[in-house]
């Protein structure tokens, strides 16, 4: 008996293990994660620009371009060797600080911006960056009180690929 079962866990560890490499493989990169509160979700912003690749095109989209340097998002894209894709609406540019973020990003040599005319805001904020995705909006409670931002990431590709084809679709 002792001789038998030696036998059958051997067969069995011989199957199992390439078994479970293989589904450990197939699962490894497909998180979804929830991040809560605003510094956060800029912070994996910048996170995820800082790891793009060279020559990657990038694409984010926003209401309020002043955040993004508040946040010190566009102090990442600056000097790297990224496309970046930007869309707001033509709206959101209504002050003088907005105007002079919009001007900064214009500058840059690999950077383009896309102002939407149609009527009403975006409501979201995303990022599309080397198969990961992060989707986020502003959380609020009734009577308008905020709560901050609430976001979702992924490196789920085939999650990622559907939000670069929304994008592609607003562009």
């Amino acid at each position: 008996m002792r001789i038998k079962y030696s036998n059958a866990t051997g067969a069995a560890r011989d199957f199992l293990i390439p078994l479970f490499e293989r589904s450990s493989e197939q699962h490894q990169s497909k998180s979804i994660w929830v991040l809560r509160g605003t510094p956060t979700v800029y912070a994996k912003m910048v996170e995820m620009i800082l790891n793009a690749k060279a020559n990657e095109e990038i694409i984010l989209a926003t209401d309020t371009l002043y955040d993004l340097k508040v946040a010190r998002v566009v102090e990442a894209i600056r000097n790297r060797e990224i496309k970046v894709k930007i869309l707001t609406y033509a709206h959101g540019i209504d002050d003088k600080y907005e105007k002079d973020v919009l001007r900064e990003l214009i500058d840059m040599k690999e950077v383009e911006v896309k102002l939407l005319e149609r009527e009403g805001r975006l409501g979201t904020i995303f990022l599309v960056a080397n198969g990961e995705v992060l989707q986020g909006t502003y959380a609020i409670l009734s009577q308008e009180i905020g709560l901050g931002m609430v976001a979702m990431w992924s490196d789920n590709r085939n999650f990622s690929e559907l939000w670069h084809e929304f994008a592609t679709y607003l562009w």
